[in-house]
């Protein structure tokens, strides 16, 4: 059962600047914190190992990683604001994703009446038809209910201040 009462997968979803879906993973109970499922996510691991290089956008309820930044809690400075401005701008665009994937495929919207395995693989398959739907140019309908998580995220002191080190240097020479 999730937060909010009723039994759902968490489905974790990685997208790019063209709102494709670059990777998903759906097999966890609605129950499990986000930052579980990507530390246990082939993604998670491949970038706690130093495999990939680049960097991740996550909510407040992901831990601050190297590879993975999250807002400012209690921005102080201009400088600190315009940061979690330019992140809220952009990390919005995986939520514009899963509004799409609700909009398109009914069925992630309204609940799934089936085994939750075979709910995993139905909802592995939207987003593949979502990204066949964005290779072909399909047009989308444009009202996102978009839905914000504010989660207590794990931490790990020394690589919360690796993350911090370099969120910090992103601020300092962006954003000042």
């Amino acid at each position: 059962m999730n937060r909010k009462g009723y039994y759902s997968i968490n489905t974790q979803i990685i997208c790019d600047t063209n709102y494709k879906i670059i990777n998903i993973l759906a097999r966890w109970p609605g129950s499990t914190h986000d930052s579980r499922i990507f530390q246990n996510s082939r993604v998670g691991q491949t970038f706690e190992d130093l495999q990939q290089h680049g960097l991740l956008l996550g909510d407040s309820g992901y831990a601050l990683r190297p590879y993975l930044m999250t807002p400012v809690l209690n921005p102080r400075t201009p400088a600190e604001q315009a940061y979690n401005r330019a992140h809220a701008t952009t990390r919005v665009r995986i939520e514009q994703v899963n509004g799409q994937l609700k909009h398109k495929f009914r069925c992630l919207l309204n609940g799934m009446q089936m085994a939750p395995r075979r709910a995993c693989k139905i909802i592995t398959a939207c987003a593949v038809l979502h990204n066949v739907a964005k290779d072909l140019k399909q047009p989308d309908e444009v009202d996102f209910g978009i839905e914000q998580h504010e989660h207590e995220p794990d931490r790990d002191d020394h690589i919360v201040d690796n993350g911090l080190a370099i969120r910090n240097t992103i601020i300092a020479n962006y954003f000042h």
